[in-house]
């Protein structure tokens, strides 16, 4: 679980503009957005968490 959130706090930026290049409705500046940069770190950080606590 906690790779899982590691990668997709990570990867989320990529992630994004690969979906906004196949579904043409996603705005291609939506990476400038404060909320998905909060939402990218927070993911981030929930997986170095619970991968510090796993390996304890």
């Amino acid at each position: 679980m906690s790779i899982l959130f590691f990668l997709s706090g990570t990867l989320s930026p990529l992630t994004i503009q690969g979906l906004s290049f196949f579904f043409k409705v996603l705005d291609n500046h939506i990476l400038l957005r404060l909320s998905l940069w909060i939402l990218t770190i927070g993911f981030t950080l929930a997986g170095l968490t619970f991968h510090i606590t796993a390996r304890r």
